[in-house]
């Protein structure tokens, strides 16, 4: 149990940390230039998609008023609901004129007659108590038969007055009305409500006062169902009591209507989009003009919520690429993967842009392929890769249409696989033509798998022509302003480096021949040995190819160029000779410079002798040195500094196993070997390789890599005869 808790908060510990790690990475990023440079880039294209959204909102102005003609048919751009205020106010008249009058029972009434009925009782016991006081009694209920007040005691009258209130209490909780009550209200609506509580009075409860004595006499007859002397009498005396208890009340009937007025909804009418509002022709009527106004207003209602989900949903995305790329950092610096998280909000922004301006469709146009072969050119095949599924997620939420993703998808897998053709600054016609095909074949495809109709032949050609020029504009000049302003070191530049005319490797085989034979064997180690490890191979090859250019400005001072005559180092002093090999780096710089070389290119040339020492140089100044002068080691290093990248660790190791090799010379392979391993072990120990991130399993593949190449170059070509006869 307690190892399981420390797995947890180890593993909560470290999940902690990595946020940490990334939330401070990130406030670094966004601390430094470059950082700046691309939040304010993505600043700006929020702004534009705020304006963009601002004008949509404009644009859907009412243009028309009342009394005007609708010059074509005027269709629902959106599902809205709306209300006829003319036909909301008759209803809601309607109601108010239907309202019920509002009637109270009043409970007081009954509460003064039962008093009432109370002193009757007493003065009828007094006139009891009195000689001949039962005829009095006549004074207080006329009606009664004499024969039955003659019977009276004051135990009866007790019991009469006990029965006579509950009977009354049971008659008042009816509606004793007027005779003409019902005959007043036929044709309205009306409510009793009891004054005490609001309760309804249901309609049976509703008794006229003419009918008063026959309920009376009913619930008589109930309490003295096994006494029926008394029935009559009982009968007389509480008639005497008998009152109307409902009375009408004015303010609780407005009070009624008002709250009918607040409380009333209009009832709305759904309209469909692309139903027709408006025909041509017709005249704007009020209730049009209605219409048009609530469509509008659900139009600005809907760029808003649009706008607002479309920032939350990118943000989210932002967030979440982040983490992502900073927890699986692709083999990316930080600037690398921030230009791809901008480039993929630019692509975001770019399809809400499109669709809002030219609809769904048109959507076989939109450029695509561009975006895939930016991100494929600038950030690698992993984080291309990464941005396709990003990029067909986006079109789940905004496109949400099967033709486009599945035309999307297997266009970037089309591209992947013809990446070969691609790599050029401008692609072959025949690179063109083939991928037309494929695009118009996709298109097709497509489009009649899911509709089942046929758009023109010459649709679905201007489609896919139009779709692949639009792309590999974008790509390109995507590319290119991303290699020009970033410094960045791309597949197309490199291959345009390749090319054996380029001015620098023209004038690197003329000024120093031996320094370009001794580049061209570099480019091919370090090629094959970036490919062993999974590197960018053709950034190993072109780093190796121009790591010397420097040497032109001096060509003579570099031993692989001196085929005849003294050793011009033998004449200068160490410090000197160790000043000019050190500036053939800087001057290497400046070129590629010159020739807008990218950043990891121009790091290559900078890094290929890292701070390593010139020996020679070193030991030569120290037996010169006077016995009291002090020789420093700085002056015989290289400015640096180590190598940063794999590429550049790549070529700092082919470039010494090169000179190695040839001092060697005819020296006998394992020699050779011996002295590559040598070479490795002196690169590990120094540190120089400590910025690289080359692991030792990769430094084991190199080496081998080395070895084989030298063992091939290195072998015995088979005499044949006719060779014999030559030499004879």
């Amino acid at each position: 149990m307690k190892q399981e808790k420390n797995k947890v908060n180890s593993f909560f510990h470290s999940e902690k940390q990595y946020f940490l790690n990334a939330k401070e990475s990130i406030k670094n990023f966004f601390k430094s230039k470059s950082g700046r440079k691309l939040f304010f880039a993505i600043f700006f294209l929020y702004l534009l998609m705020i304006f963009v959204f601002y004008y949509q909102n404009n644009y859907y102005k009412l243009n028309y008023k009342i009394g005007e003609v609708a010059k074509s048919d005027i269709k629902a751009n959106v599902s809205f609901s709306w209300i006829d205020e003319d036909i909301a106010k008759k209803r809601l008249a309607e109601k108010i004129e239907k309202a019920p009058k509002i009637y109270v029972l009043d409970d007081s009434v009954f509460n003064a007659e039962k008093e009432i009925f109370i002193s009757d009782i007493k003065k009828a016991k007094e006139f009891l108590s009195k000689e001949n006081g039962k005829l009095e009694l006549r004074k207080i209920w006329p009606s009664v038969d004499v024969t039955v007040l003659d019977k009276l005691t004051v135990d009866k009258l007790e019991t009469i007055s006990i029965i006579g209130k509950k009977i009354l209490s049971s008659f008042y909780n009816n509606a004793i009305v007027d005779n003409f009550f019902l005959a007043k209200n036929n044709d309205t609506n009306f409510e009793i409500r009891r004054k005490s509580d609001g309760t309804l009075v249901v309609r049976k409860n509703i008794i006229p006062i003419k009918n008063a004595d026959n309920v009376l006499y009913y619930m008589i007859e109930k309490y003295l169902s096994g006494d029926k002397q008394y029935l009559k009498f009982m009968n007389d005396i509480l008639r005497k009591y008998v009152k109307e208890n409902v009375f009408y009340d004015d303010f609780l009937t407005k009070n009624s209507k008002r709250e009918i007025k607040n409380n009333y909804v209009p009832p709305k009418i759904y309209i469909s989009k692309n139903e027709i509002i408006v025909r041509k022709g017709q005249i704007i009527d009020k209730t049009a003009f209605g219409k048009l106004k609530a469509m509008y207003e659900e139009l600005k209602i809907n760029k808003f919520r649009t706008f607002l989900g479309f920032t939350i949903l990118l943000l989210l995305l932002f967030i979440a690429s982040i983490l992502f790329i900073e927890k699986y950092h692709l083999k990316r610096d930080q600037f690398y993967l921030f230009q791809f998280l901008f480039m993929y909000y630019f692509y975001f922004l770019s399809i809400v842009l499109f669709l809002k301006f030219f609809g769904l469709e048109l959507f076989f146009i939109f450029p695509f392929l561009g975006f895939v072969i930016i991100t494929y050119f600038l950030f690698g095949y992993e984080l291309s890769l990464v941005s396709v599924f990003l990029y067909l997620l986006l079109f789940l939420v905004y496109v949400n249409d099967t033709r486009f993703i599945l035309y999307y998808f297997i266009s970037a897998l089309i591209f992947y696989i013809n990446i070969d053709y691609m790599r050029r600054r401008y692609p072959t016609l025949r690179a063109f033509l083939k991928l037309l095909f494929y695009l118009f074949l996709l298109i097709a495809a497509t489009y009649l798998s899911t509709t089942g109709s046929f758009l023109s032949f010459y649709k679905m050609l201007f489609y896919a022509a139009l779709n692949l020029i639009l792309s590999f504009f974008l790509g390109y000049l995507g590319t290119y302003i991303f290699e020009k302003v970033y410094k960045i070191t791309t597949e197309v530049n490199l291959a345009e480096l390749l090319d054996w005319n380029h001015p620098l490797l023209k004038e690197l085989m003329t000024r120093a021949p031996g320094t370009y034979r001794h580049s061209i064997i570099v480019s091919e180690l370090a090629e094959q040995a970036a490919k062993s490890i999974g590197a960018n191979y053709m950034l190993a090859k072109v780093g190796g190819l121009y790591h010397d250019i420097g040497k032109t400005k001096r060509p003579s001072y570099f031993i692989e160029n001196q085929m005849t005559g003294p050793n011009k180092h033998d004449t200068l002093m160490p410090t000197m000779s160790a000043r000019i090999l050190r500036n053939h780096v800087s001057e290497g710089v400046k070129m590629g410079i010159a020739a807008g070389f990218g950043k990891q290119l121009l790091d290559i040339i900078r890094q290929h002798h890292g701070t390593t020492l010139m020996k020679y140089f070193y030991i030569k100044a120290k037996k010169e040195a006077k016995p009291d002068e002090e020789v420093f080691e700085k002056y015989f290093r290289y400015d640096g500094p180590s190598p940063s990248s794999k590429e550049s660790a790549i070529i700092f190791l082919a470039d010494k196993v090169e000179a190695v090799s040839r001092v060697l010379g005819n020296a006998k392979f394992h020699k050779i070997k011996e002295r590559i391993s040598i070479i490795f072990e002196e690169a590990v120990r120094s540190g120089e390789l400590y910025n690289s991130s080359l692991t030792f399993k990769e430094l084991d593949l190199i080496k081998e890599t080395f070895v084989d190449y030298f063992r091939a170059s290195m072998h015995r070509r088979i005499e044949y005869p006719e060779d014999k006869k030559e030499e004879r």
